[in-house]
C-alpha cells in the first residue's frame, strides 16, 4: 500500500487538497486529519483531488461525506476531481457521484 500524502493549494478562491498514496481502514484517520486541516482554511468551495488515488473503499466514502455535511452546514461547497475509472465508480456507487467531475485519464 502506498503511503497516503496530501498538498494543500489555493485555486480560484477554493481551496484544493491533492491526495497520493491509499487509503483504507488502517490510514484513514491519517485522511480525516488532512480533510480537517484544509476544512480549517475559510474558503467559500473545497475541492478533493483524488486523481493520485491507487485505491479507495467505503472508508474514503465514509469521509467525504462527512465533510461534504460539515461544509453544507457552513454554506460551503465540495467538489471531488477523480479520473474516469475504478475510484470514480466507487464514488458513484457510494452515492457521491453529484459531488464528482471527472479528469482526463492520464495516458
Amino acid at each position: 500500500m502506498r503511503r497516503l500524502r496530501a498538498e494543500f493549494l489555493r485555486h480560484n478562491g477554493a481551496t484544493v487538497v491533492r491526495l497520493t498514496g491509499d487509503v483504507d481502514l488502517s490510514n484513514v484517520r491519517a485522511l480525516e486529519a488532512r480533510l480537517a486541516a484544509a476544512e480549517a482554511v475559510d474558503a467559500p468551495w473545497m475541492v478533493v483531488d483524488l486523481t493520485g488515488m491507487g485505491f479507495v473503499d467505503s472508508t474514503v466514502l465514509g469521509a467525504l461525506l462527512r465533510l461534504e455535511r460539515r461544509l453544507a452546514g457552513a454554506g460551503r461547497g465540495l467538489s471531488v476531481l477523480a479520473h474516469d475509472g475504478r475510484v470514480s465508480r466507487v464514488l458513484r456507487i457510494g452515492g457521491l457521484g453529484s459531488l464528482l467531475r471527472s479528469s482526463p485519464t492520464r495516458g
